[in-house]
C-alpha cells in the first residue's frame, strides 16, 4: 500500500506486513544488476535469498540483518527451497548447474 512505481534494482526490502503507510522496515542492497534469485522465508523466522556477487543469504526478517551466508559461485536464478526428512529441516538452492543442499540446525537458528 502507498507505493507507487516499480520497485528499483539492486535491493529488496521489507515493507512490513500491516503497515498503513507502505514505508520499508529495512532494505538489504543485492549489488550492481539485476537479481533473479527469488525470496524464501520459513516459520524458524529465517529468510534465504541471494546477491549479485553470487552469495546465498540468510537473512532476519525482521531486521534484515545478515545471519550467514556462502558465495556460491554463480548467479542463484530461482528462489531456495526447503524440505523436511526425517524431521529435520533442509535447504535447497541451484546454482547455475550446482544444487546446493544444507541442513539446517536443528534448534532452526543461524545465528
Amino acid at each position: 500500500m502507498g507505493r507507487t512505481g516499480p520497485k528499483p534494482l539492486g535491493k529488496f526490502d521489507d515493507t512490513g506486513a500491516g503497515l498503513s503507510d507502505g514505508q520499508s522496515v529495512w532494505n538489504h542492497e543485492t549489488g550492481d544488476g539485476e537479481s533473479g534469485a527469488g525470496i524464501l522465508t520459513t516459520a524458524g523466522h529465517l529468510l534465504f535469498s541471494a546477491d549479485n556477487a553470487g552469495n546465498l543469504l540468510a537473512l532476519d526478517p525482521a531486521t534484515g540483518r545478515t545471519l550467514w551466508h556462502l558465495n556460491a559461485g554463480g548467479r542463484l536464478a530461482a528462489s531456495p527451497m526447503t524440505y523436511q526428512l526425517d524431521g529435520r529441516q533442509y535447504l535447497i538452492a541451484a546454482v547455475q548447474d550446482v544444487l546446493y543442499a544444507f541442513a539446517l540446525p536443528e534448534n532452526g537458528s543461524v545465528n
